[in-house]
């Protein structure tokens, strides 16, 4: 997909309803560099206007239908602002004053921002909050791999497999009597202040396999968790990803997914990744 294709084709799915969006931004995340690796000035940019884009439909949503916390849009901005001058000597601020001039428009209109709450049935159904979640995953997690934040090369065990808002750590495979064939990671809020997250299901791998069975923490089957597991400051917590019964078992296994963490701003989204995962340390414990 072209560059200019990626604005002009996420704000034409917006057009007949919420539910629209959602294969748009599919395409838009699948389409992003591998995780943390270098990348050309097109990628980057293209990458950039990934972010830009979901952006300015969370601020315009936002508008509409206010959740509370319209710092949050604000820092979002900020941030991307900062990441694009100090690693691409680009401004998203003058990419989105960009945007927003050509013709014909490639970003969400007003009108039609209006017509995506109408047709998600308001501002505060569950179809709305799914539509917010996936564009803030965009933005994001384009941001992340802007920042170098989201590296390809973590390699297990040397790497955990996020450093922050949490630490996410991959221990390794293990099969026993009570739990089968897993893969357990070690959750860790190393801050002063408390922090919930939830895993997003569809976004979590273990090698080839996505039908897992999750334990340990809430997962989201879309873009909005409604369940959270809170870490107290200083706290960690045991996930264990059991691997169905189809899926193929290899010794070494890609692990990864997204993480979706409120530190009490609203939730952010995070992807995580450790190469290479093999069997679990005798004297490791989850």
């Amino acid at each position: 997909m072209a560059v200019r294709g990626i604005g002009a084709t996420l704000a034409r799915a917006a057009w007949p309803g919420a539910g629209g969006i959602f294969a748009a931004i599919l395409l838009a995340g699948a389409a992003l560099p591998a995780l943390g690796a270098p990348a050309p000035a097109a990628v980057e940019n293209y990458t950039l206007r990934q972010a830009v884009t979901a952006w300015d439909m969370l601020s315009k949503i936002d508008v509409l239908c206010p959740d509370g916390d319209r710092d949050r849009e604000a820092l979002r901005l900020k941030e991307l602002e900062a990441v694009a001058t100090q690693r691409l000597r680009l401004s998203a601020k003058a990419m989105l004053e960009t945007l927003r001039e050509e013709v014909p428009a490639v970003l969400m209109t007003p009108e039609q921002a209006v017509r995506v709450v109408a047709n998600a049935g308001g501002c505060k159904t569950d179809a709305l909050a799914q539509w917010r979640g996936r564009a803030a995953f965009v933005a994001d997690t384009s941001r992340q791999v802007l920042a170098g934040q989201a590296r390809a090369d973590r390699q297990w065990p040397r790497d955990a497999a996020l450093e922050q808002p949490l630490r996410i750590t991959v221990l390794g495979q293990r099969a026993d009597a009570a739990h089968g064939a897993v893969v357990w990671l070690r959750v860790e809020n190393r801050a002063a202040t408390p922090a919930r997250f939830a895993l997003l299901g569809p976004q979590t791998f273990v090698g080839l396999c996505t039908r897992l069975d999750i334990h340990g923490v809430p997962v989201e089957h879309g873009y909005a968790p409604r369940e959270w597991l809170t870490l107290p400051p200083r706290s960690q917590a045991s996930v264990r990803l059991g691997r169905d019964a189809s899926c193929p078992r290899q010794p070494r296994v890609n692990v990864g997914g997204v993480v979706a963490v409120d530190t009490g701003a609203g939730p952010r989204y995070w992807r995580f990744l450790a190469r290479g995962v093999g069997a679990m340390p005798a004297n490791v414990q989850p």
